[in-house]
């Protein structure tokens, strides 16, 4: 577990799918919302983001 602000949520997030910094408010981040990545032995796998629980 991770627990960070949008800001670095959003880094983390870029260089997982592979996009460029500048692209990094593109990826919604709100307060309190969870991001699932699954660790695999070739990578990484992104489950969910921006997932808020209701």
């Amino acid at each position: 577990m991770i627990v960070a602000h949008a800001g670095v949520n959003r880094m983390i997030l870029c260089h997982l799918l592979g996009m460029p910094p500048e692209n990094l408010f593109r990826i919604a981040q709100d307060y309190g919302a969870m991001n699932l990545i699954d660790r695999h032995a070739h990578g990484y796998r992104i489950q969910a983001i921006n997932l808020r629980q209701t």
